[in-house]
């Protein structure tokens, strides 16, 4: 755990800018001090929960801190987690940045409501300020504008597209960067296989503009997505029970927004028709939030 002043002004719940885990780190700050006799009048409900957190993980033996407040198995399961590092703490932090409920985390990722509450402020407390959107994607996520992120920096990808683009989006973020199945509600939205394997195609081409700076391994990994999708285009514009607007309307129908890589084409020429009012020639569109 990265070394903090006792006085750090990062250790208080007024400081807009204090680390997601603040309140652990604060227990943690005054637990290695040598601790306190009493409980101080300003000192908030839950720092005697997490200092009997601290000496059950890491017992001084000292008898200040014999405190009587029971660890429950949620804060344990919730502290658990948080170091785990694993891409289970990712998706669920990239979900609490998506502004899911504690319900809704909870039945997508199989947790109790009240381990991601405890998760939520005590080691990742960022909901009363998704609203600063540069804290947020500068400081906990650690986007960087010029550079983007790495590809093998999943945790800033989920944390990104979570906070940028929502919950739906994420999951589809984390399927494809996990080369995964899609999620069940993307599957049964498709009306056909080529909107599956469009929606793929589109998903991973959105990652990829996110990663680092264009070289030419990135850019012909990007030409054969933008193929792949035209191609995949063509086919349901063949589909006669797909029409334009249901192709031009595919990320709508996601609610996927603008994130999502949407191509245009031209509509059939219409026979005989007026030099004056031929349409102009035909276009590719990529565009990527």
């Amino acid at each position: 755990m990265e070394a903090v002043g006792l006085h750090d002004s990062r250790l208080s719940c007024s400081d807009p800018l204090a680390s997601p885990d603040w309140p652990w780190r604060r227990a943690c700050c005054i637990h290695e001090s040598g601790g306190r006799h009493r409980r101080l009048r300003h000192d908030p409900d839950w720092l005697e929960q997490l200092l009997a957190l601290r000496e059950s993980l890491f017992p001084t033996g000292k008898r200040c801190w014999r405190i009587r407040t029971p660890v429950s198995a949620e804060l344990l399961a919730a502290y658990r987690l948080c170091q785990s590092d694993s891409t289970r703490r990712w998706e669920l932090e990239a979900r609490l940045l998506a502004a899911q409920s504690d319900i809704e985390i909870a039945a997508s990722m199989g947790l109790s409501p009240a381990v991601v509450n405890e998760f939520e402020r005590f080691f990742f407390n960022v909901r009363d300020r998704l609203a600063a959107a540069d804290f947020i994607l500068l400081c906990v996520v650690g986007y960087d504008p010029f550079r983007g992120f790495e590809e093998s920096n999943l945790r800033g990808l989920w944390q990104y597209f979570g906070y940028s683009a929502g919950p739906k989006f994420l999951e589809l973020v984390i399927a494809v960067s996990q080369d995964r199945p899609l999620p069940e509600w993307a599957v049964k939205e498709a009306s056909s296989p080529v909107e599956l394997e469009a929606l793929r195609a589109s998903t991973k081409l959105s990652i990829l503009v996110e990663t680092w700076s264009l070289d030419p391994r990135k850019l012909r990994q990007m030409q054969v997505l933008h193929l792949q999708l035209l191609d995949l285009q063509k086919k349901t514009i063949a589909n006669e029970s797909h029409s334009m607007a249901r192709v031009t309307t595919l990320a709508d129908d996601f609610e996927l927004g603008d994130l999502m890589v949407t191509l245009t084409v031209p509509s059939p020429a219409a026979p005989k028709a007026d030099p004056e009012s031929i349409a102009p020639a035909d276009h590719e569109r990529a565009a990527v939030a």
